[in-house]
């Protein structure tokens, strides 16, 4: 399978056709008869911030319901109706003594799994990679549960403390097994956004390397984030805006015309629970791609550079996060040094011509553990949206230059490689 972008042919498709603390749960696992007839490689999608569907309990701690059955917490819609509690159970706590994260107080919660290891009954596929799905199913017959699966994660957290609560040993045995069901075919990991932060994380572990040997034998990542976000995590960081889609928004509305949208509660429990949140920190800039001196955010009476996000999370009253950031910034760098990952062929695929955020643009100081109205206007550089070109081009330093896919159709922003038609059509075209 080939994709052609700028001239090149790019073999991304091939790949696919052809050729203590926060404890996760596993739902009890179901046993399907192995697929010997004509298996294809595993597919197994790791997913972006917020893609992966957590449940939880709750003891009827701060204005909480107390419910011991599980029940979805992210995302399900009833929660509308109580956002306090929303956000407390989204909430992480983080104690400096012993290095540890728990759940909020009376909160129980946990990344679903959706049947094991299939991921069939899942919140991943009725989403942002709905459309994906679909033409897997559709048009080249992949079957979920069969030769196609999901690797969900608790994404409240950053890869260390995924890490501390074994979530990675969780998803390197849900990996396992779905190679072991379609008749030892090694998976094709899929990852997107934090999620290839996420699965490199994993794929580099010392203690990982040989059941990488064994069951993976390529990775494909989409709109990595290889040396942060720009500025578009500090508008969810100071305003709890979340926006997944961010070429309709360049087409609805201009930012100054956002700028004057007030907060909405939706928005003000996202800031809440954003507070202290361990994976937003890992897609903060790093600096390897704007610089150090970047200004990131702008207000009256002052500026905030790259190098000066500690000083920002301190003055928004995110004492938390300025503790530890600096010990995820160096994980997050740590990812690129070691260069190719010998045996895993790897490819990179992003959207590059969607107006990206990269200074925002505020009528009013810093609050103080309030969530402040959207930026009044910002200024865009390249990228996908989301992330910034340079940091998404820095996937060059683990994968081949030929490797890397930008796609630039301005329709294909940080979501849309996965449903946008044009987005789709790069991903999976044959040549």
């Amino acid at each position: 399978m080939l994709s052609a972008m700028n001239g090149m042919q790019i073999d991304v498709g091939h790949l696919l056709f052809g050729g203590p603390g926060i404890p996760a749960t596993p739902s009890p696992q179901r046993h399907y008869k192995v697929n010997c007839d004509n298996p294809r490689p595993t597919i197994v999608l790791v997913p972006g911030i917020s893609g992966s569907q957590l449940d939880g309990t709750q003891t009827g701690t701060d204005g909480c319901p107390q419910f011991s059955e599980p029940r979805q917490v992210w995302a399900e819609a009833t929660w509308m109706k109580n956002l306090d509690c929303f956000a407390h159970m989204l909430s992480v706590n983080y104690n400096a003594t012993t290095k540890r994260f728990s759940n909020s107080t009376g909160t129980g919660l946990w990344a679903y799994q959706g049947g094991f290891p299939d991921g069939t009954d899942y919140m991943i596929w009725r989403t942002y990679y709905s459309a994906f799905w679909k033409l897997l199913t559709t048009k080249y017959g992949y079957q979920l549960g069969v030769d196609l699966f999901a690797a969900p994660y608790d994404w409240r957290l950053s890869a260390g403390a995924l890490d501390q609560v074994g979530e990675f040993d969780r998803m390197a045995e849900r990996i396992t097994a779905a190679v072991k069901q379609n008749c030892g075919q090694k998976a094709i990991i899929l990852s997107h956004s934090m999620g290839v932060s996420v699965a490199l994380s994993l794929l580099r572990l010392n203690r990982m390397q040989q059941w990488r040997s064994d069951n993976v034998q390529g990775l494909v990542q989409v709109g990595g984030s290889f040396a942060g976000a720009g500025a578009s995590l500090w508008q969810t960081k100071l305003s709890g805006v979340m926006n997944p889609y961010p070429a309709l928004t360049n087409i609805l509305g201009s930012p100054q015309a956002l700028g004057q949208l007030p907060v909405f509660p939706l928005e003000a429990a996202v800031y809440k629970f954003g507070l202290g949140m361990p994976s937003a920190l890992t897609l903060l800039p790093t600096g390897e791609a704007e610089g150090a001196d970047h200004v990131l955010v702008q207000t009256p009476s002052r500026s905030y550079t790259v190098a000066q996000q500690k000083e920002l999370l301190k003055d928004m009253g995110d004492d938390q996060s300025a503790e530890l950031l600096d010990g995820i910034s160096a994980q997050v760098k740590s990812l690129l040094a070691p260069g190719p990952m010998p045996g895993v062929e790897t490819y990179c695929v992003y959207g590059a011509n969607v107006p990206t955020p990269m200074t925002l643009l505020y009528r009013e100081d810093i609050a103080y553990r309030q969530p402040m109205q959207r930026p009044y206007d910002m200024i865009t550089g390249p990228g996908d949206g989301s992330i910034s070109l340079k940091s998404l081009r820095l996937c060059s330093m683990i994968a081949p230059q030929d490797h890397l896919v930008e796609i630039r159709d301005p329709a294909v922003d940080h979501a849309g490689v996965f449903n946008q038609d044009q987005g789709l059509a790069v991903l999976m075209s044959s040549g």
